[in-house]
């Protein structure tokens, strides 16, 4: 099997365990050595951080792809703030207060104890559950856009990685980015397996519109477990052309 015209060897399968650890998650199985060679063949160009937060994931990418253009995306003001505060400086880093989904407008956002789990969807029981200390503290309307909208007149330059982490409204993401997403030559998705938020599209969902669009599912990244079944909750998913 071939990802975007590399062999998913061994280098290969060392970056993709690498790709969690950007996150911030606790699974940490880094391959420095194989993960920059893998890196040195990909050349990412442009990247498009939806669902952003203060940029854990932007500043590794930033750090791997120091020439690459990196678009992100945050709608709570004071993050978006902090994010932007992180990337001063950046001449190539591009940030914008806004939520993204399937139409433009504005809608009621969420804000939790944990602004990184702060959604336009609201907390499903799962999520409940697993970090009963995240309740909401706030809702605020907050303006969104759609990737085909924001991309109208941007020039996205491949190979483009989309990465996204919205806390369940992944899917409202891609329908409204269709374009752009024919653009696209990775994406990187967080992924649901119970109920972490109301309203929330399925793996199958998300992998049917994938596969559909011309991507192949490329591995799945746990993040966390139920602590009684081991049943992996949520975690995130890889896809490549």
């Amino acid at each position: 099997m071939h990802w975007r015209g590399y062999p998913l060897n061994s280098s290969i399968k060392h970056f993709i365990g690498y790709l969690p650890g950007l996150l911030g998650y606790e699974i940490r199985r880094k391959q420095p050595d194989a993960v920059e060679s893998v890196i040195a063949r990909v050349r990412l160009t442009t990247i498009l951080d939806v669902g952003a937060n203060v940029g854990q994931f932007a500043l590794g990418m930033r750090s791997s792809f120091p020439e690459a253009t990196i678009h992100s995306f945050e709608p709570i003001p004071s993050v978006e703030a902090e994010l932007r505060e992180n990337f001063n400086g950046d001449a190539r880093f591009f940030s914008y207060q806004t939520a993204v989904s399937d139409q433009a407008g504005t809608a009621l956002f969420e804000i939790n104890k944990s602004s990184a789990s702060s959604s336009l969807l609201s907390l499903g029981e799962t999520h409940k559950k697993a970090y009963p200390d995240l309740t909401v503290v706030e809702k605020i309307q907050v303006p969104i856009t759609t990737l085909d909208q924001w991309a109208e007149g941007k020039k996205l330059t491949e190979p483009m990685l989309l990465k996204l982490d919205v806390q369940g409204n992944e899917l409202a993401v891609l329908r409204g980015g269709s374009s752009v997403l024919a653009k696209a030559d990775y994406v990187l998705t967080e992924v649901n397996f119970a109920s972490m938020y109301k309203g929330q599209p399925s793996f199958d969902e998300l992998y049917q519109a994938l596969i559909s669009a011309g991507f192949h599912f490329i591995d799945l990244f746990p993040a966390k477990r139920d602590n009684t079944s081991l049943r992996c909750l949520f975690g995130d998913a890889l896809f490549a052309r």
